[in-house]
């Protein structure tokens, strides 16, 4: 699907004079399945960081999002079966009309995968057939099947500590957060998860005139959800972030040198 919409910068943000980068993401809202069809509704998300060339501070950063309402046709989906929907942004286009007004353009694709069970009988026996006039090969065939099924959330609240030879945060301009090295442990009743977090924040120091800031870390995370599982079961887990919140704190001496990570997991 093709999404574009205008947006004017808010009055109390500065002038637009170019695009450094932009960034998206596609928050799915709903779901609605009927016979042969799935609705989904949604929003495009998008930030940017951009320049303005007048002004003290000359790094400056927006954001917005575009709804949509889409129809796509499953043949032989049926009310109440299970649908998992998986979407790629192919193409984000931020283009600059004017200095207070911004064109947003992208390519979205959307992809949404029914499952069903049903059963299915091998071949044991030859039944009826004479066993003289046939050969027979046997083999022991080990099975498994799907004891859990289900999409839960993981939150990760970490703080990032300001390195001593770094200026306080006045503002936060930009960040960049990522899974790393994630694993996933079965457990009696719930699943262990852990894994890593790389971050990258840019943020603006309190002097004037003084050049942007900027923390790379990687913090490591863990977690357990609860499931109807045991231990020796074998996991297959997707896991992505779906949410962040990247907000400056002041420490105990009232200083803006704390930026607390809050980051929603889709499981």
């Amino acid at each position: 699907i093709t999404l574009d919409d205008d947006f004017i910068v808010p009055d109390v943000r500065a002038d637009i004079d170019g695009v450094i980068t932009s960034e998206g993401n596609v928050i799915i809202d709903t779901l609605r399945i009927t016979d042969g069809r799935v609705n989904i509704t949604g929003r495009l998300q998008f930030r940017l960081l951009y320049i303005c060339n007048s002004g003290g501070k000359r790094l400056h950063n927006m954001e917005g999002s575009i709804s949509f309402d889409e129809n796509l046709l499953l043949e032989g989906l049926r009310e109440g079966d299970n649908v998992n929907v998986k979407w790629d942004i192919e193409d984000l286009n931020i283009g600059i009309i004017n200095t207070r007004k911004i064109s947003a353009r992208a390519v979205v694709s959307l992809e949404a995968v029914a499952e069903d069970v049903y059963e299915v009988s091998p071949a044991v026996a030859l039944g009826d057939v004479d066993a003289s006039m046939a050969d027979c090969l046997m083999k022991k065939v080990d099975i498994s099947q799907i004891a859990v099924s289900k999409r839960d959330i993981l939150r990760v609240r970490e703080e990032l500590n300001i390195p001593s030879n770094k200026g306080n945060i006045y503002n936060i301009l930009w960040n960049t957060v990522r899974l790393k090295n994630t694993s996933a442990r079965v457990l009696d009743g719930k699943i262990s998860i852990s894994g890593e977090i790389s971050a990258m924040v840019l943020y603006e120091v309190e002097e004037e005139h003084a050049p942007v800031q900027w923390v790379d870390t990687v913090v490591p995370f863990s977690g357990v959800v609860e499931a109807a599982c045991a231990e020796g079961m074998i996991p297959d887990i997707e896991m992505s972030i779906s949410s962040v919140n990247v907000q400056p704190r002041p420490d105990q001496d009232g200083e803006q040198r704390i930026i607390e990570l809050d980051a929603v997991i889709e499981l």
